[in-house]
């Protein structure tokens, strides 16, 4: 039996929303993998994110972190990581964070391969701050991307392709499968009556965390310009954040229906949330919510401007899988968000083809298999493969619906 790749996967702590494709990544018969990180978050940005739980099939090692100014982080225990006995390091890639400089050089020098998972390019960088990533991404064999503009972007900026490696991003598909497919039309109904008292007004939903980010402020005032022209919807928060208070004024100055549901971790609530959904919109940068949305069937609207998205927006496929509204501009996505809501007679929407559209953008991509295949890959030190986790089938062949 070959010997297994060792790899030390190091992170600034691990989230709830990692545990699927570590579990996976640790479940890999080639991969023996070794968890290094803090036991919680450290910053009062994140305090309110839940720690995955290390249990059984998981070696953790911890390395403490300490922040300064919220931004630059030290992590001393992982340059002891890059000294280890791992074939190749897997690390955060954050620029802000010395460490990791350290711990990658360190690396190097020692003959491991490196990698840096990470956003990569979310905009053109200038200046200063271009030479920087560019110097700390050249420290890596090899980078792994949440998407193709990252790519793009880094291609453009000299880097080989066949060092970027595209692994997309997921959550726990295969516990949100098994919760949609336990959902039925009379559940979505009730809920509809318990948060609403109204079944049949159609619903826009957003899960999130209520920060002004996120422009939830927009998503109100497009609901109210949507019910002023007799295209009314009911808006279902679900999350906590610093803005639910000023949320909760300007929800009673627009005079619209919008519940406020807090913060929830039951994922079957969740997914009767978004069934009952007509539409997901995110109107500032989207992230892991739309892949939480796209697998319950539930298609998302967010703002097409890349340089201020976050890489997920790339799942959506406008007409199919949602739509993206002009960035700041109101009156755009109160079209896009009546669209789905209020289709006119000539568009009328097939909702389980939007559905299955949905659903299989996660199943293809979007999923902790995926991801793992992606990671496998680069690990063997192999050139970077677009078409990997699409089974090699190229644009317009097969079923691919992500191109």
């Amino acid at each position: 039996m070959p010997e297994r790749h060792r790899v030390a996967l190091i992170y600034h702590f691990f989230a709830h929303y990692r545990e699927a494709v570590i579990r996976a990544l640790a479940a890999s018969p080639g991969l023996d993998l070794t968890l290094i990180g803090d036991d919680r978050p450290r910053t009062p940005s994140e305090s309110s994110i839940k720690t995955m739980e290390m249990g059984p099939g998981l070696t953790f090692r911890k390395a403490r972190c300490w922040f300064i100014a919220n931004r630059l982080m030290l992590q001393p225990g992982i340059i002891k990581a890059a000294l280890g006995p791992y074939d190749s390091l897997i690390l955060l890639g954050n620029a802000a964070w010395p460490c990791t400089w350290i711990a990658a050089a360190v690396g190097r020098l020692m003959g491991k391969r490196v990698y840096f998972w990470t956003h990569g390019w979310t905009r053109r960088d200038r200046g200063l701050a271009r030479y920087i990533r560019r110097t700390f991404y050249r420290l890596a064999h090899g980078l792994l991307l949440y998407g193709h503009m990252a790519k793009m972007e880094g291609i453009a900026q000299g880097f080989d392709p066949a060092r970027l490696h595209v692994i997309y991003n997921s959550l726990d598909y295969e516990a949100h499968a098994k919760v949609r497919e336990a959902i039925t039309p009379e559940q979505c109904r009730r809920l509809r009556v318990e948060m609403f008292n109204d079944p049949d007004t159609p619903v826009v939903v957003c899960v999130a965390r209520l920060m002004a980010n996120k422009r939830l402020d927009m998503l109100l005032r497009a609901a109210a310009a949507n019910a002023a022209a007799g295209m009314p919807a009911n808006v279902l928060l679900v999350g906590d954040g610093p803005e639910r208070s000023r949320l909760e004024a300007l929800a009673r100055e627009l005079n619209i229906r919008v519940v406020f549901a807090g913060s929830c971790y039951d994922e079957a609530m969740l997914g009767r949330c978004f069934r009952s959904a007509s539409v997901c919109v995110s109107p500032g940068n989207v992230g892991l919510t739309a892949m939480h949305a796209l697998a319950y069937g539930t298609p998302v609207v967010t703002h097409d401007d890349w340089e201020s998205q976050m890489p997920e927006f790339e799942s959506i496929i406008p007409g199919q899988t949602g739509g993206l509204y002009r960035a700041g501009d109101e009156s755009s996505l109160a079209s896009h968000i009546a669209a789905w809501t209020h289709p006119s007679p000539g568009a009328a929407i097939d909702r389980a083809a939007v559905a299955r559209a949905c659903v299989r953008v996660c199943e293809r991509v979007y999923c902790p298999s995926a991801q793992v295949a992606a990671i496998e890959h680069a690990l063997s030190g192999k050139p970077a493969d677009d078409l990997l986790v699409m089974g090699g089938r190229a644009c317009g062949a097969g079923e691919c619906q992500t191109c």
